[in-house]
């Protein structure tokens, strides 16, 4: 399992961001814990997910407290900062990315709070010169913390080497508990999660 680059997904909208990371052999991995142990499937999950804390962590700390005057904290398109803080996870799922058919298991960042998606997007789409286009006056606002990407991407790319070598040692440490698995079934042994991927 050894891919270290990030791939943008083939369907982006306002309503959620992603950056994603393509880790080869992960879908076979997972099937494989799996079917060995759920609990080991569950533990190396969340010790995945921790890579990338660096880059949810920064993007976190992207999100303006006031996105802009006048736009409501309520409602499905509000803009609060601890709702959009918290809409930014980790999680390991099929999805489409550009340049593969199909399917791909790809390990990901998402915004899924829509408030906090449109202030990471919004202009991303067109110039929204005013007073031409819906909008305009939202994303001028916005331009003044930056333009479009304003959070998560620029996190990502920040944090990208970091968390990239740490993904690749998870991927690595999988393996190695996998091979103990297979090895310790064949004694009758079991592996029992204890912090870190590399159980030996």
């Amino acid at each position: 399992m050894d891919d270290a680059r990030l791939y943008p997904l083939a369907e982006r909208s306002f309503w959620r961001i992603v950056v994603a990371q393509r880790i080869i052999g992960l879908s076979e991995s997972m099937e494989i814990l799996r079917g060995m142990d759920k609990e080991l499937l569950k533990h190396a999950q969340k010790e995945l997910k921790k890579t990338v804390q660096p880059i949810i962590m920064d993007a976190r700390a992207r999100l303006p407290e006031v996105a802009a005057s006048g736009w409501s904290k309520t409602g499905r398109v509000g803009y609060s900062r601890g709702k959009a803080s918290r809409g930014i996870r980790a999680q390991i799922k099929r999805d489409r990315v550009q340049g593969f058919s199909g399917r791909t298991m790809m390990f990901q960042v998402v915004q899924n709070n829509p408030g906090g998606a449109i202030y990471d997007n919004a202009g991303s789409r067109g110039n929204y010169t005013a007073p031409t286009q819906r909008g305009a006056g939202l994303v001028s606002a916005l331009n003044k913390h930056g333009k479009a990407q304003r959070a998560l991407w620029p996190a990502a790319v920040k944090n990208r080497g970091a968390v990239q070598k740490a993904i690749k040692q998870a991927s690595f440490d999988m393996a190695d508990t996998i091979n103990l698995q297979l090895q310790l079934m064949g004694r009758g042994g079991r592996v029992r999660p204890r912090g870190s991927l590399h159980m030996r």
